[in-house]
């Protein structure tokens, strides 16, 4: 399909990512593609992007023991062609990642924030280090 390369060419000119962001997230939107393929209707566009399917391609994706981190981004890289696609006139406004309303599980420990007395020492302490520079 043209319009993956001409979304290759505007992440990596217009967005400014780099080629390896840019090709991945071309490489979502090819398979956000194949999986509508088999969800498409006759009242549907030629690139349908609603709420609904990319929930289930989401948990397509959950079905296929994918990682939350590679969801999230391959999330991204469907609603980044999604607004191409609309600033090109060929689909609807797109939603924001909050809107779709995904969760997205971390994978990651969760970090236990300092409390007022470790911040207050921790400051007089980088206090302290910057007076001492020359």
């Amino acid at each position: 399909m043209d319009l993956l390369k001409e979304f290759i060419t505007y992440l990596l000119l217009t967005e400014n990512l780099a080629p390896l962001t840019s090709k991945a997230y071309s490489y979502d939107a090819k398979i956000y593609l194949e999986f509508t393929k088999q969800q498409r209707t006759k009242n549907m566009s030629d690139i349908p992007f609603n709420k609904k399917l990319i929930r289930d391609f989401a948990a397509e994706m959950r079905k296929q023991k994918q990682s939350e981190n590679s969801i999230e981004r391959r999330l991204h890289g469907v609603l980044a062609f999604w607004r191409y696609c609309h600033e090109r006139g060929v689909a609807e406004k797109p939603l924001s990642f909050r809107d779709l309303g995904l969760r997205i599980k971390s994978s990651k420990n969760p970090v236990m924030g300092l409390t007022h007395e470790e911040y207050i020492f921790f400051m007089e302490k980088i206090h302290e280090q910057l007076t001492y520079l020359p």
